[in-house]
């Protein structure tokens, strides 16, 4: 395929497939112009359309540089499939979408994904990943790589928040997707022995749960459903702790940089990708058990303002380190 040759008049733009706060927050940063293309369909019946879309942006835009989101997993490879006979240069920020589970599946789909997931390792100009382990899984297949964790946000509750000391009882709230690799049926089973905590649980949660599971849930669990993006902010200032728990190594959970931004403690997976990034306002729990989560949930409890502490004394740390980290990682890619 072979594409007219164009001339720059967008330097910098970012495609994404998917509303991620990461994207948002990024593409500001490298001061890259966003572009979120999305469509109402489901399945295979989406990619035609948003081909299409994110092929006449980048003819229009003619940049020098298209950062794209990974997941889609077809977008990355779309982007550079595209970036020779268009000219720009390719990144592509690769979250935790490895699906590390189904690597030995040879069912199709597995295999189709590896296959575009490969292809965007090994052709992509510049490869972003969120921890050094990731960066040393894809040392194989990835030309250059560059580590840049989630910068923390800048988050704001609005005025309707309850005022947190007018609650009689601790609230835990629990950020939560009901994926695969989260064990909500855990957390809710261990919840039941914490009756002085209320438990509130962001996520569609429909498609995860029956009936009968729903009516069976301790009282303390408070199911909220898909909730906007203020109330969620909402949700996290008024709680006393978060909930964010992965049994997948190699992941950092979006929803314990935004937890740092509310300066609140939080109750994550002991995994060592995770301990060796959030290393202050978090206890961390072994996912083996009932009892193993049951023994985080005490412990975070009884430790509340030694985390709070933790959080004022270090997260400025934290934030001066990321700035360093950015501005190394942008001067490579704009060479």
């Amino acid at each position: 395929m072979k594409l007219k040759q164009f001339t720059q008049f967008n330097d910098r733009i970012w495609i994404s497939w998917e509303r991620q706060r990461r994207t948002i927050i990024l593409s500001h940063e490298f001061n890259a112009k966003l572009f979120i293309v999305r469509n109402k369909r489901n399945g295979l019946l989406r990619y035609p359309e948003l081909v299409v879309k994110t092929v006449q942006i980048i003819f229009r835009e003619r940049p020098k540089y298209v950062f794209a989101q990974n997941p889609s997993v077809v977008l990355a490879a779309l982007i550079c499939f595209l970036k020779k006979p268009c000219q720009f240069i390719a990144i592509i920020d690769r979250h935790t979408n490895f699906k590390l589970n189904q690597r030995k599946s040879y069912k199709l789909k597995w295999v189709l994904f590896r296959c575009l997931s490969n292809y965007s390792l090994e052709n992509a100009d510049h490869t972003i990943v969120t921890n050094k382990y990731l960066k040393l899984l894809i040392r194989n297949h990835s030309k250059n790589s560059a580590v840049l964790p989630d910068k923390i946000p800048n988050l704001m509750p609005s005025s309707k928040l309850v005022i947190k000391s007018l609650k009689s009882n601790l609230t835990a709230f629990f950020i939560c997707t009901f994926a695969d690799d989260e064990p909500f049926r855990k957390v809710f089973a261990a919840f039941r022995y914490f009756p002085e905590i209320c438990l509130e649980v962001t996520g569609d949660y429909d498609r995860a749960l029956n009936k009968s599971e729903i009516e069976g849930l301790p009282s303390n669990v408070k199911l909220l459903g898909f909730v906007s993006n203020q109330s969620y902010i909402d949700h996290l200032f008024n709680c006393d702790f978060t909930v964010i728990l992965t049994n997948q190594e190699f992941t950092l959970n979006c929803g314990a940089y935004e937890s740092l931004a509310a300066r609140k403690p939080m109750l994550l997976s002991d995994t060592k990708t995770i301990r060796s990034y959030f290393t202050f306002g978090a206890n961390y729990t072994k996912l083996n058990s009932l009892e193993s989560i049951r023994t985080g949930i005490r412990f975070i409890k009884s430790e509340l303002a030694i985390r709070e502490r933790e959080i004022v004394d270090q997260l400025p740390l934290m934030e001066n380190t990321w700035e360093k980290t950015f501005a190394a990682t942008d001067a490579i890619f704009m060479k």
